[in-house]
């Protein structure tokens, strides 16, 4: 496989990897978080399924994925 290729796949293994990672990075985050802010500003989540679907139908699917995807996608093929 030539060096061009192996990049190549190195960032298209990388994105793959962000879009699968980042939502669940982004509820773990938020969850945790949760508990540490003022009781009147708390979310009150649950569960991280129900957290997933809260920030479904609030922040929209795509939130985050793109820069991620793309820092990702760089990070991993610089290891490679």
């Amino acid at each position: 496989m030539s060096a061009s290729m192996k990049v190549v796949v190195g960032m298209l293994a990388g994105a793959a990897g962000g879009i699968c990672g980042s939502p669940a990075d982004i509820v773990n985050i938020r969850m945790q978080n949760d508990g540490r802010m003022p009781e009147h500003l708390r979310r009150n989540y649950k569960n991280a399924l129900g957290t997933t679907a809260r920030l479904g139908r609030q922040a929209g699917r795509a939130n985050g994925l793109t820069p991620d995807s793309l820092r990702t996608a760089t990070y991993t093929e610089q290891k490679g």
